[in-house]
Parts: C-alpha cells; structure tokens; sequence
C-alpha cells in the first residue's frame, strides 16, 4: 500500500511539475515527506524541507524543479529497488 500511495504522489508531483503549480507541488512533497516520517522511514531526501519551503516561497525556478525532479528519481529508485 506504501508503494502505491508512493507511485501515486509522485505522479501528482509531476503532474504539478508540468502545471507550473508550485503550492500544489509544496503540499504533494509535504505529503510525501509525512508519510515517510509516520512510518519512521529514513528520508533519501534530506533537504525536502527546504524544498518545500523554496517552492512556497519562490515557486518554481529552474531550480527549483530540477530538485524536484531529483527528488522524484531518487524516490522511484528508492522504491523500485533500482
């Protein structure tokens, strides 16, 4: 279930990605980020915090998305063994 969810908000972290919707793409990470922490799980992404708060704050830079697309790499290859 973890996984899905997980396949899920990243899908939804993309598809804020190409909305240009950068408060969509705080809460998706936000969401992303609780759930690794309710299951006590080591974040692979230890700056998502800051992230988030860039996206809030500045919105969506140049690089601001290309730390979310290496966001969503590094936790499809988390989650997908890769």
């Amino acid at each position: 279930m973890f996984i899905d969810t997980m396949n899920q908000d990243l899908a939804a972290l993309e598809q804020a990605l190409h909305r240009r919707d950068a408060i969509d793409a705080a809460l998706t990470l936000h969401r992303i980020r609780g759930a690794f922490l309710s299951l006590q799980i080591p974040r692979p992404d230890s700056h998502a915090d800051t992230l988030e708060h860039a996206l809030r704050t500045t919105g969506l830079t140049p690089a601001t998305q290309a730390q979310v697309r290496d966001v969503i790499l590094s936790l499809r290859s988390l989650l997908h063994g890769a």
